[in-house]
């Protein structure tokens, strides 16, 4: 039996590394790439030739990777970011930018969840089931930004409903909720992060990213990328490739599927 830690080179990968090198070595060439992708059928060696890029660069990139199976809890854009960001070193005198905003996001999902709106009585189950939609809304108004169709938003969140309707009407209420409840209520910022998670959290994370590339360049390495939803793929393609991060930042991704 064949070692799968064993890398056997071919004319194709040799390519992909001699290409990758490249991009790390000239950050902002031009014709570098931003996206260096990997395919082809199960067991050919995708992953085994991700490994082996971040084998041979290790002392000169930051590799910060995510596969997309079972033994993770990526679910969408926001835990892939969380998942990713938790790789990266930390600052030495506290929470970032992104840690705390992400923090924030989520603490205040709770608290409009499972407390009333004035701190007295007890929530009500349509206020539970508003905020439980919280992501899936998020991702339907991210989704037509992103240019998904209805068919697609539904795929990716098992909306069953018409899209257009249910989104504006949920927005609504969503938005009155956040006016009125404790956590939320005059404080605009909160509200705007609630309101577009993604794309608030998106801008912290890019920020921080860059930041780090001062001391290396940065690699996003996503396995697996065949297991991902659509949603991922409008996610890289319109928020982070060449919006977030472009050819003049040191940041580099790569990805492997069948």
């Amino acid at each position: 039996m064949v070692s799968s830690s064993i890398y056997i080179s071919r004319k194709a990968a040799r390519r992909f590394v001699d290409d990758f090198e490249a991009s790390i070595r000239l950050p902002r060439s031009e014709d570098g790439p931003i996206l260096h992708h990997v395919y082809g059928i199960g067991g050919v060696g995708k992953s085994t030739l991700l490994q082996h890029v971040r084998d041979t660069y290790k002392d000169d990139v930051l590799f910060v990777t995510a596969t997309f199976d079972s033994s993770t809890l990526i679910d969408g854009p926001l835990s892939l970011m969380e998942h990713l960001y938790s790789q990266l070193p930390r600052n030495e005198w506290g929470d970032e930018v992104f840690t705390a905003q992400y923090k924030l996001f989520e603490e205040t999902r709770r608290q409009l969840e499972t407390e009333p709106e004035n701190k007295r009585g007890t929530v009500s189950p349509e206020q539970t089931a508003l905020v439980r939609k919280l992501v899936g809304i998020a991702a339907m108004f991210a989704a037509s930004k992103l240019g998904l169709s209805e068919k697609d938003v539904n795929n990716v969140k098992g909306i069953a409903e018409d899209t257009a309707s249910v989104a504006v009407s949920e927005k609504d209420r969503f938005e009155q909720l956040l006016k009125k409840h404790w956590a939320t209520r005059k404080k605009k910022d909160l509200q705007d992060l609630m309101l577009d998670p993604i794309g608030k959290l998106t801008q912290a994370f890019a920020v921080g990213v860059i930041e780090k590339t001062k001391v290396r360049p940065i690699v996003i390495a996503l396995d697996t990328y065949e297991k991902a939803s659509s949603e991922f793929d409008a996610f890289l393609c319109k928020y982070l490739v060449g919006n977030a991060f472009n050819r003049s930042h040191n940041v580099r991704l790569n990805s492997a599927l069948r």
